[in-house]
């Protein structure tokens, strides 16, 4: 099936040479997070993380890797099947043949980060996991692209999470008066969305007080304005 070809690409990218893992990453990257989220974005961490490891076996011959014929075979024909992984996928997120003939000439390999962002259109949940990894391994080269986007990100889950617990707090202080009476209400324990939302926000305030963070500070205040970031603000604002 499909899958089953797509965990053999992976495995295929995997053992490549990192230049060569990066244009296949380029070209079919898209599709490979739509099947395989998790395994997809775990490669390219370690793409853009400067943790690249190729995990094939080569066999160590007078201090060099060399591959012996059955192995060459064998790769040569494991990358013929993985060219083939748009089969059977549906035709408006399948590749051009001219895109696949050009992979190895017209395709630039790359490792900056923000080359791949636009591959997680379909998957903003990844796209922070991959781009939290990237700032946490070398922050410094991390770009202003790398900086905005996540800090985006993050303001977008805090703001759903912020109004979900504001409306399910009013919700309970209103039911809570209605019945017994504002003065024996109980301490309410902090919910599970509350925790979360309050993380994000504290992730929010790490990355605005990092000082190799280089975010744009304009786009940053209106970021944490629209998503209702007040402690954001505050900070900002100083």
């Amino acid at each position: 099936g499909v899958n089953d070809r797509i965990g053999n690409a992976l495995q295929y990218i995997s053992s490549l040479e990192r230049q060569h893992a990066a244009k296949y990453l380029r070209v079919y990257g898209k599709i490979l997070l739509s099947f395989k989220p998790e395994e997809t974005t775990k490669i390219l961490e370690r793409l853009c993380g400067g943790e690249w490891i190729s995990e094939s076996s080569p066999e160590l011959n007078n201090g060099s890797y060399k591959k012996s014929n059955k192995q060459v075979e064998e790769q040569q024909n494991h990358s013929v099947d993985s060219r083939m992984i748009v089969q059977d996928v549906p035709e408006e997120d399948t590749i051009p043949v001219k895109g696949k003939q050009s992979l190895d000439s017209d395709t630039r390999a790359s490792f900056a980060a923000e080359d791949y962002i636009q591959l997680f259109v379909d998957h903003p949940g990844k796209l922070r996991q991959f781009l939290c990894i990237v700032v946490t391994k070398d922050p410094r080269r991390a770009t202003p692209i790398i900086w905005n986007t996540l800090l985006e990100l993050t303001l977008i889950e805090y703001s759903s999470l912020y109004w979900k617990v504001k409306s399910e707090e009013l919700d309970k202080e209103t039911s809570h008066k209605s019945s017994e009476g504002l003065s024996s209400r109980p301490p309410q324990k902090e919910s599970e969305e509350r925790r979360c939302m309050n993380e994000l926000e504290q992730f929010v305030m790490q990355i605005l007080s990092n000082p190799n963070a280089s975010y744009d500070d304009q786009q940053a205040l209106v970021l944490v304005q629209s998503h209702e970031c007040k402690r954001a603000q505050l900070y900002l604002y100083e």
